[in-house]
Parts: C-alpha cells; structure tokens; sequence
C-alpha cells in the first residue's frame, strides 16, 4: 500500500508538472499571439491610419475623419447663452483656439501630426478632458485634445516620429461628440494650426478629409512659402482628372489634387437618382486613383466601380466576425462570412490581413492586382484574368469575386460610367502591404438584412432625467431650426441629421449617442412630440440614412442637407418609409 501510495504520489507530481509546462507554453503563445497582433497593428497604421506620411517625414494626417470646426470665431457650439461645466463665461466657446476633426468613432488612431518629445499625457483638464501635448522643437508644441479614457500609447519623454500612433480619438471634457481638437503652440502663443499646416503641405479643410498636398520640406520650426510648397507639390505624386479630362497622371493647374464639385449623383437600377455619401465619393476617388497611377483603361475602373456598387455601394466594412475590422475606419458592417471592405474581400480566400484590407488603397490595388499587386495573382486580381478586356464589366468583376450572384454586377453598369464621369481621381499614397498567398476561394457578394430592421435597434436603455419633459426635447430643436448643416459635426445649429438629434437630447441631459439613435428607442406606431423619425432606410448598409425629431402634426426638425439647412419640415418632405422611435418609453 505504502508503494503504491508512493507511486501514486509520484503521479500527482509528474501531472502537476505537466500542467505547469503547459500552461507556461500557452502563456508564451498568448504574449507572441499579442506582440504580434500589436506588430501588426503598428505596421499598419502608416499604411491605413497613416500611409498619410509626408514623402520627407516631417508631417502627417492626424486623424482619419473630417474636418468639423476651423480655427478662428465661431458660435457657441453649445447654444447661446450655454455655460458648460468648467466654464465661467461663454466668453471662451465664442472663440474656437484649434481645429476639430470628427465623424469618426471612439477610439479612432490618432498618429503625431509631427514628430517631437512627449511632455505631458492624460492630464485629465476639466474643460479638454485628456489631452496629450508634444514638443516638436524650435518653439513648437502640438497638443491633442478629448482622448478616449485608457487609449494612450506614449509616456512622458518618449520621442515620436510625424505618423507615430499616440491615442484613440474620445469626447473626454467639455465636448460635443468624439473628434480630435488639435491645437499649436508657437513660442508659447496659440496660433493656427490650418494655416500653419497649410503652408507645409497639409491641408485641413472644414468639410473635408484632411489631404497632402506635397512633401513637406525645410526646417519645422520655419514657415515655408506658398511658393515653395507648391514648387514642392508639382513634384508630388498628383491626383488625376476623371476620365477624359486630361491623360492620366495629370495635375490641377495649381498643383492642388482636384475636388468634386457638388455632389455626385448617379441612377440606380431601377431608375431612382441616388447622390453618393463623401464617403462613397472618398473611395470611389481613391478606386480611380489607384487605375490612373496603374495606367489601368476605363474599362478597368467601370469593372472596380460595379464591383464595389454591388457589394457595399461604395462603403468601407468592417465585419463583427473580425473583430479586429471594427477599429479601424469604416462606414459600415455585415456578417456575411468574414468578407471586409468595399469589394467584401477575404481574410481566409488570401486577400491580405485584416489591417491591409480595411484599408480603402490597398483593397483597390488588391482588385486591380497584375504583377505590382500586393498579392501577385493569389488570389487572382482583375489584371490577372485572361482575356478581361474583351468581357463585359459584370462578367469581369464576377471573374474577379466568383459571387453566388454572378449576375448581379450586370446592372451597376451605368452608374459606374456615371461616377467615371464626376468623380476625380484622388492621389494614392503608395500603400502597400505583405499580402496572403493562401491558394484561392470564393467571396461572396454582402447580403443585406431583410426589411427596414436594424440589427442594433433598442439594444439599449438611457437614463432619463426626473425632470424631463417631451416639451423640452421640441423646445431645443426648434432653437436650432435655421442652423446650417455640417457632415459630422455635433455642434448646437452646426450639425448634420444625427448631430441635431444627439446634440438636442444632450442638452436636456439625456446620453443619445451620436449616431445610431435607433439603438435606444423602441418602435412605436403612436408618435408623440420628442420621438425619433427615422427615414431613407439603406439596406445595404442596414440603416436608415436620415433622422430628425418629431414635433407632433405630422410635422418634424431635422438638419436636411446643406443647401436647406435645419428646417420644421413635414415628415412627408424628407421620406416615405418613415419609422418612429420612442426613447423615452417609461413617460408614456
């Protein structure tokens, strides 16, 4: 007995042991499963946050979304006569001391616009929330303002380059909604941050995506010429026109990259007029972009443009399947397998990783693939089948994605030359990635939810104030009828549709999220004054596309477009497939 208790003791150690080695080896396979995930991440932002990198190093693209406020005066974002916590007086909200840029998620990568020492991290001030501040030298410091709680990378002392990922965009303070608000400081004076960015070769337009326009050249702490800057952007890669306006390759007449003007507006399949998102725009331009700089025909832009129309009508997704997908940029999301971006490319089929493809660029360089594509013909890009030229553009694009809808791209056909014929092509910044080279399989075409029914709809609940009254919710939106409409701001009577309707019930003291108010509200048949109107329902991004605030009579507010602005409107005006929301159900 003795023996065998022996033996079995002996047992219990050697099985101990073993545990012990193995749950060792899993936890070194976790820490490399991790660095290499970060590696990952890291290597990529200079290619999908960044790639935004000045040719010389010196500057980049803070953040990818939108400018939303300038530099310089400006209304009080929060209404007239509101005092925000930590505020004293309205004096300082009349004058906006940086430049916001938003639209974008929680957590969005923000990356050193220059490159300098770190000298202060999440100081956590009442009125700016968490702020990071950056000595770039010769008198320059740069300081990033509302960053999400716990997003950080940087420390104190730590040096960075222009592009280095600092921290994740937030509404930490006194803020509107989630945006970067980037300020400068030269010799200890607030200055502005556009102007001065400006003259380098960055550009910070309001309205629009921030853009390079050349490599930034000479001294950062000395101001380079408007001459010199665009000396420096006649030797930069350059966007070109849409098709037919000039050969490709070529440059505005002032060195700048061509914009659109007005909006871009094609006919749908069955005979409707549709005006594209920016955001469709942004990557339609950027399909082109890359077509030009391949010297890639028409023929092989209209394939590209179907291609996108039918899978995601244009829109970067992200997919929940890949988790990784949702933080990076995107417009939307689908579970269709684990198909990602505007041509629902696979991680598993060899497309690239999951970084590579939420990058809008590399995605089109992937399509376009031939002997400079990032995946060198596995999977097969449209230069790699044979004979292409000589196909349809349907039968093309479904050579190209071997869609169980094959029939499908067909009709996208004329709304793709339409685009071709409005869209300019926007300057490519050469992003490249590793690439897979897993043997082929088939991607399959984005399958949209059934009916007007959003996935996320009330999925949530708010707390409601005990002195709330619906009477309120009306009072603020019609304070704000005869605002302007600005895409992706958040600001009181500066907003676009989802803005006013965060931007309303924030003020009354109630959480909406800034997008997405379907998320806390209940359907109801019975709408009363306060409720949500939900309209324009897009079923290929599972969404409803406008949204205002019920004011009773068949009547609503809403900030429209930019030419109407903010309007008491009837609910007819703005759409026929109109949904009410009720958030505040326990009031009923």
């Amino acid at each position: 007995m003795k023996r065998r208790a022996v033996f079995i003791g002996a047992g219990a150690v050697v099985a101990v042991v073993a545990f012990v080695v193995v749950l060792i080896l899993l936890i070194i396979l976790m820490i490399g499963g991790a660095q290499q995930k970060l590696k990952m991440q890291q290597s990529s932002l200079s290619c999908v946050v960044g790639g935004l990198t000045a040719a010389d190093g010196s500057l980049a693209i803070p953040l990818m979304g939108r400018v939303t406020s300038d530099y310089g005066p400006r209304p009080n974002p929060f209404g007239p006569g509101y005092i925000p916590p930590g505020y004293t007086s309205e004096a300082p909200l009349l004058f906006h001391g940086g430049v916001d840029i938003g639209g974008i998620p929680e957590g969005t990568p923000i990356n050193a616009v220059m490159g300098g020492t770190v000298i202060g991290t999440n100081m956590e001030g009442e009125e700016g929330g968490n702020i990071l501040k950056i000595d770039s030298g010769n008198g320059i410091e740069w300081r990033y303002v509302h960053i999400a709680n716990g997003t950080t990378v940087v420390k104190p002392g730590q040096q960075v380059k222009a592009g280095d990922h600092l921290a994740g965009a937030g509404e930490t303070g006194v803020a509107t909604g989630v945006h970067l608000h980037l300020m400068l400081y030269v010799n200890g004076e607030r200055s502005n941050p556009q102007t001065w960015l400006a003259e380098r070769g960055l550009i910070l337009e309001k309205g629009q995506m921030p853009r390079l326009t050349s490599p930034a050249g000479g001294d950062a702490a000395g101001a380079a010429s408007s001459s010199s800057a665009a000396a420096s952007s006649s030797s930069a890669p350059s966007a070109t026109l849409a098709s037919g306006s000039s050969p490709a390759g070529a440059a505005a007449s002032d060195g700048q990259p061509p914009k659109v003007n007005g909006p871009v507006r094609i006919t749908l399949p069955e005979g409707s007029e549709w005006t594209l998102s920016p955001e469709q725009v942004e990557n339609a331009a950027l399909i082109v972009g890359v077509a030009r700089e391949l010297n890639i025909s028409d023929k092989g832009i209209q394939v590209a443009l179907v291609t996108g129309l039918q899978e995601t009508m244009l829109q970067n997704m992200a997919n929940p399947t890949l988790p990784e997908s949702m933080n990076f940029p995107h417009q939307k999301t689908g579970t269709n397998k684990d198909s990602v971006n505007v041509f629902q490319q696979r991680t598993v089929a060899g497309w690239g990783s999951v970084p590579e493809l939420m990058n809008p660029e590399y995605a089109a360089r992937a399509f376009f693939g031939g002997p400079t594509g990032p995946n060198k013909g596995m999977p097969p890009g449209l230069l790699d089948i044979p004979g292409w030229e000589g196909m349809a553009p349907g039968s093309a694009a479904q050579a190209v994605q071997n869609s169980r809808h094959p029939d499908e791209y067909n009709k996208w056909e004329n709304a793709a030359n339409q685009i071709l014929g409005q869209v300019t092509g926007t300057t490519p910044m050469m992003c490249q990635g590793a690439g897979g080279a897993a043997a082929a399989a088939s991607a399959t075409s984005s399958t949209a939810p059934e009916g007007n029914h959003a996935l996320d709809e009330d999925t949530k609940r708010l707390e409601i104030p005990a002195d709330f009254s619906r009477s309120k919710i009306v009072s603020r939106a019609e304070a704000g009828i005869g605002g302007t409409y600005t895409y992706g701001a958040a600001d009181f009577r500066s907003w676009d549709a989802t803005g006013l309707v965060s931007r309303v019930y924030q003020d009354n003291g109630i959480d909406m999220p800034r997008q997405a108010p379907w998320t806390v509200g209940k359907r109801t048949e019975t709408p009363q004054p306060g409720d949500i109107v939900a309209q324009k329902w897009d079923p290929t991004r599972g969404r409803w596309e406008h949204v205002g605030i019920y004011v009773g009579d068949g009547m609503m507010i809403s900030a429209i477009n930019e030419s109407a602005g903010t309007r008491k409107h009837p609910v007819t005006q703005t759409g026929t497939d109109t949904v009410y929301f009720d958030v505040i159900q326990e009031k009923k």
